[in-house]
């Protein structure tokens, strides 16, 4: 041991530590040490989440995609157990390219009408839970589709079914599945599993009657493809629209197509929860979405159920003879055949045969039902007799019923048309404004007698009273006054066969016209008349002018003014009208004037408005060498007023021998006398001979007189040119 050196004020071995530097240098590496670390370690943190919600991604999206694959096998399978053909169940009820429903015996119960050992399985109806009897079998009905945690948005999912009643009827209702988004165009979604309540009074409330299961959340989208069993595609696969979705409707080519399924192409990608600032999805359309990662799981669903249906059991023994036939008469030409069958079910009958003939001995008319009635129309006088066979699946039938005898008996008449259901055009409501030339009526339909048979409505022996099933049609009538007579109608049952409206032509512009309508049953029974509706028609366009005016004087004082009537309006085209009536406008002027060369305020009104096409007009005196001209316009009650017709100057009628020199067919040349004369019972006055040119319609001589017998200066021909001349003589 070597000895210490102490220095001088006593101390130890020389002692010395860190400088400044030192630590500062040490302080630094440890600070770069620690952060890198931290960044090491968040970074494993940050990918642990990474990993975690991309785990979590594909575990939800997998339990997701396998229940819609689960689901989608089932699809059809016990549907329609015993092969009635008659449900209106589908195995498919509604394809859509963002939604699904399909139909199938989820739970595999059977139903009670199926046990009839009574084995204690349980109603569907009683089943709790979300599952739904939606048949007369026992399947549900199962929809996937997307929507919003909150139910906010979207739209209804609509499709038919029989749902409504709990003894299901065979009758499809409407079903609405709301807040559904099919255009998936603002993720993230959540995807349902939606069935229909077992509680049918909360049908109608969508909100109750549509359970929704969620199966997963932060979905981005959900799409089906649909082929055939050749593999083609049968749907436009249009994500932008909707409109071309083979969708739920009822339609025959609907229901073909979601028949002919029988592979579904199912997509589904989910998102992660939360979104990775450091990732962007370059394919994703949507921008909110962008920074999600996403999984997708893509698989074809083949279920060996669909277009297949159940097979009826076969029956080795003919059902046993229905009992009680009864008839009810009292509808024109028909009766109503009914009858029991205690034994329906146990024998199970599909339907029975009505037979039916003038002998008992040979009922050889048939008519087919499935009801336990018959309606049997189209009945003469009678009587007849009726018999009643069953039949079941295996088309085997009973023995016939024994005859029974009835006669049609016309002791109905049908019920009047309920005034609140009248209405026309241009009447009280304002909703059905005036037409142009035209007023249209219209009826609601009648649906019953005044009775069924002998006893009422309500308590006869029509088992679908009260009920009308011999309406031929209805009669029409109308009339200007009130109240409207009902004689003769403007239209009958003939033409009103399954018709509620007309369109009244034969109207005038502006005037009220009042209808009542009767009903009538096809024996010629009609009901009380309706109440009286009243209608108008309005127009701004006149008629047509009149045509074809002629005016002959039939005695020295009177002149027969007629034209055709106008049926046209002026329009272009023109359509057809009735007219009010005519105004004649009279005009006196020199004889022989073109009618239309005269002034048009020299026509004053003679007469009007006349009812008729013809008018006779009474004149005291006429000036020596003038005529009466006339025109004529057409009225309707607006008042519009037509132009005037073309005119016509008076002529008489012609009663004598007119004697005349050239005649017909003369070859003339130079100095040519001119003659005129008549002879006969009536007295003329005047005389005119005109002769024109053929070639230019020129007149080259006229000349006229007031002398009595009539002279007439010669004419000289070689003054013109040769050619064919026309001469007329006029007296």
């Amino acid at each position: 041991m070597h000895p210490g050196r102490w220095n001088r004020n006593g101390r130890g071995p020389r002692e010395r530590g860190f400088t400044l530097v030192e630590l500062l240098v040490a302080m630094t590496i440890f600070a770069i040490a620690v952060g890198v670390a931290f960044v090491l370690y968040n970074a494993a943190q940050g990918s642990y989440r990474e990993g975690e919600q991309f785990t979590e991604q594909q575990q939800n999206t997998r339990i997701a995609f396998d229940r819609i694959v689960a689901d989608l096998r089932m699809a059809g399978f016990n549907y329609n157990p015993d092969g009635d053909t008659t449900r209106p169940d589908e195995q498919i009820e509604g394809a859509w390219d963002t939604a699904v429903t399909v139909r199938g015996d989820f739970d595999f119960e059977i139903s009670p009408a199926d046990d009839p050992d009574d084995n204690n399985v349980t109603p569907e109806t009683a089943l709790q839970g979300a599952f739904n009897t939606v048949t007369t079998g026992n399947s549900e009905i199962v929809t996937f589709a997307l929507g919003k945690p909150d139910g906010s948005g979207g739209v209804d999912l609509i499709f038919q079914a029989d749902v409504q009643e709990s003894a299901r009827d065979g009758d499809v209702e409407e079903v609405r599945i709301p807040a559904v988004h099919l255009d998936q165009g603002a993720p993230p979604y959540t995807l349902y599993r939606i069935t229909l309540n077992n509680d049918e009074t909360d049908y109608g409330t969508w909100s109750a009657f549509a359970v929704k299961q969620p199966v997963a959340d932060n979905i981005k989208s959900l799409t089906f493809r649909y082929f055939d069993s050749a593999g083609n595609q049968l749907n436009a696969f249009d994500l932008t629209q909707t409109a071309d979705d083979i969708g739920g409707d009822e339609a025959a080519a609907d229901v073909a197509t979601r028949a002919s399924i029988r592979r579904i192409e199912v997509d589904l990608v989910g998102l992660t929860p939360d979104p990775d600032l450091d990732f962007v999805d370059g394919t994703d359309a949507i921008a909110a979405t962008r920074n999600y990662r996403k999984f997708r799981l893509t698989t074809d669903v083949v279920s060996q159920n669909l277009g297949l249906v159940g097979m009826p059991d076969l029956v080795l023994t003919a059902p046993r003879t229905p009992q009680n036939v009864t008839l009810c008469t009292g509808h024109c030409a028909g009766i109503i055949v009914d009858w029991d069958n205690a034994y329906a079910s146990e024998d199970a009958v599909t339907g029975y045969t009505v037979w039916y003939g003038t002998d008992p001995a040979d009922l050889d008319i048939p008519i087919e039902t499935s009801a336990t009635w018959a309606w049997v129309g189209g009945l003469g006088a009678g009587p007849y007799y009726f018999g009643v066979q069953a039949r079941n699946g295996s088309d085997q039938s009973s023995l016939m019923t024994n005859p029974v005898a009835g006669t049609p008996a016309d002791d109905t008449k049908p019920l009047p048309v309920a005034s609140s259901t009248l209405w026309a055009t241009g009447g009280s409501d304002p909703g059905r404004p005036a037409l142009d030339s035209r007023i249209d009526v219209g009826w609601g339909a009648v649906t019953e007698n005044t009775s069924q048979g002998a006893s009422d409505a309500v308590s006869g022996c029509d088992p679908e009273r009260p009920v009308n099933r011999d309406l031929a049609g209805y009669r029409l009538y109308r009339s200007e006054t009130s109240p409207v007579p009902t004689g003769t109608p403007i239209v009958d049952e003939i033409t009103l066969a399954g018709a509620t409206t007309w369109g009244d032509t034969s109207v005038v512009n502006c005037r009220t016209y009042n209808y009542v309508v009767t009903a009538v049953d096809s024996c010629g029974t009609e009901s009380d008349p309706s109440a009286e509706v009243a209608g108008y028609a309005d127009t701004t366009t006149p008629p047509a002018a009149p045509t074809n005016v002629v005016a002959v004087q039939s005695s020295p004082n009177t002149i027969d003014v007629s034209w055709d009537a106008v049926t046209q309006n002026a329009a272009t085209p023109p359509a057809p009208i009735q007219v009010a009536g005519y105004n004649v406008y009279v005009a006196e002027a020199v004889a022989g004037l073109d009618p239309d060369s005269i002034a048009d305020s020299s026509y004053i009104l003679g007469a009007g408005p006349v009812s008729g096409t013809s008018y006779q007009y009474w004149f005291s005196s006429l000036p020596a060498g003038y005529s009466n001209y006339f025109k004529t316009t057409a009225l309707d009650d607006c008042p519009n007023e037509s132009q005037k017709s073309a005119g016509a100057e008076s002529t008489c009628d012609f009663i004598g021998t007119l004697t005349y020199d050239p005649q017909d067919g003369a070859s003339l040349a130079g100095t040519v006398t001119l003659s005129l004369s008549v002879t006969g019972p009536q007295t003329y006055t005047r005389g005119r001979i005109r002769i024109r040119a053929a070639s230019t319609s020129t007149d080259v001589y006229y000349e006229e007189t007031w002398t009595v017998p009539f002279s007439f200066p010669s004419w000289d021909s070689s003054a013109v040119s040769p050619g064919t001349y026309e001469i007329f003589y006029e007296v």
